[in-house]
């Protein structure tokens, strides 16, 4: 052990100050609690007395009005009380129990209630009955925010003043070091005698070959073709929950996307799909590899004439999204795994720029395209595009964000998108 080392770090620091800080925050929450408890408490109390004071007053002053079935009267009386801010409701009642007036309303506020008989001699006219709003803790909280910061601050002034006081003495420091064995001597021999592996070594290094051997590898980039273009699909997982899912769910959903992607691309790029206008805009535009997904996402390459290859990937990256937007959508409401995306394309000149930006510039559902600048130009006949704020190198001036359609484009869109998933009702 390094003497030197363990002195140094013995006089810098308290011992156990983790276990003093974790005391000192379950101090700190549950000092809030009883005070936020004790609070509400208190304040439930005062509006019940508040209600009874109502009650009581309104039973003086209605007996009259009751009798004379004046409702409108009992809705004047009524309503003297109800504007304050502590009442949700005011019921009065004749005998039988018949509503005579209601004021207020008691959604997502009913607290206690105080009811009283109300009598005119031994007569029994009716009912009255006030109900007080319920108390928030959050209210009771925020009204107490400073004496929450004042108890904060007060928590970290003696975790401060524990780090400082309990640091160890140079006598305490000494007592210890002498309870420590002496440091072992290291053998000096001239030569290091390899080890002939075994039989449990060479499983292991098996082992952790075959677990590096299943690591994606980010696919090596072949396009070189000017007519090519990529269309890079990743998921948008802030939270890494690709890797805390189980490897059945995970495939479960990779083959569910791998389906939907597939109806995609071939209600858009197959020979014998249902044409409508999307489909004229990039006749000359096909699929050369085959994509499926991975954790990585899954990469598409297109080829085809320029122009048309920078169309071709805004449609097939919106309609996408869409489709998968309704995925998620799905598999939230049945409580199911399933992700947001983001999109990126570029022509085969840009590739290696692209997964950069991607990367740097992660947008739920966003489509990040980088094309010459004259294929931009020409898209945004058709196609909404904004730029990057605040660019910080070439490429991220040259970038551009899809940013909306045309109408006509966006009525074609949603035909292509009742053919490949249903639109959920709203």
């Amino acid at each position: 052990m390094d003497i030197e080392k363990f002195n140094i770090n013995m006089k810098k620091f308290a011992p156990r100050r983790g276990i003093f800080a974790i005391i000192l925050v379950v101090s700190f929450v549950l000092q809030v609690f009883l005070l936020a408890l004790s609070l509400e408490n208190v304040e439930n109390q005062h509006r019940i007395d508040k209600g009874n004071k109502i009650v009581n007053q309104l039973s003086v002053e209605s007996p009259l009005v009751v009798n004379s079935n004046d409702r409108i009267g009992l809705g004047i009386l009524a309503n003297r009380y109800q504007i304050d801010d502590d009442v949700a409701q005011i019921v009065i009642t004749d005998a039988n129990k018949n509503v005579l007036v209601t004021t207020g309303q008691t959604q997502n506020q009913t607290g206690k209630s105080v009811t009283k008989t109300l009598t005119q001699g031994s007569q029994e006219l009716g009912y009255i009955t006030v109900t007080m709003k319920r108390s928030s803790i959050g209210e009771i909280l925020r009204e107490q925010l400073w004496l929450i910061i004042g108890l904060a601050v007060i928590h970290i002034l003696l975790f401060s003043l524990y780090t400082y006081i309990a640091r160890p003495t140079e006598e305490m420091i000494a007592d210890i070091l002498k309870t420590l064995p002496p440091p072992a001597p290291i053998p000096m021999t001239p030569t290091q005698s390899v080890e002939p592996k075994n039989d449990d070594t060479e499983k292991k290094s098996k082992f952790i070959e075959e677990k590096l051997d299943t690591v994606p590898v980010e696919p090596v980039q072949t396009l070189t073709n000017p007519n090519q273009a990529q269309v890079r699909i990743q998921f948008f997982d802030p939270m890494d929950l690709l890797n805390k899912v189980t490897p059945e769910v995970l495939t479960s959903y990779l083959q569910l996307l791998d389906l939907f992607l597939q109806k995609t691309c071939d209600d858009l790029f197959s020979p014998i799909a249902q044409s409508n206008y999307i489909n004229g805009q990039m006749a000359t535009v096909k699929i050369i590899n085959q994509p499926k997904f991975n954790q990585r996402g899954v990469i598409i390459e297109l080829e085809g004439r320029p122009d048309q290859l920078a169309f071709a990937s805004v449609i097939l990256a919106k309609l996408f999204i869409s489709v998968n937007q309704t995925i998620y959508m799905k598999h939230h409401e049945l409580s199911r795994f399933a992700l947001p995306i983001m999109i990126g394309a570029s022509s085969a000149e840009k590739i290696s720029s692209l997964n950069r930006l991607m990367s740097n510039h992660a947008t739920e559902d966003g489509i990040l395209l980088l094309f010459p600048k004259e294929l931009l130009t020409s898209l945004k006949r058709q196609i909404q595009l904004r730029s990057q704020p605040h660019p910080q190198d070439i490429q991220e001036r040259e970038m551009a964000w899809y940013d909306g359609m045309s109408e006509h484009l966006a009525k074609n869109l949603i035909e292509k998108h009742r053919k490949i998933l249903p639109l959920p009702e709203k």
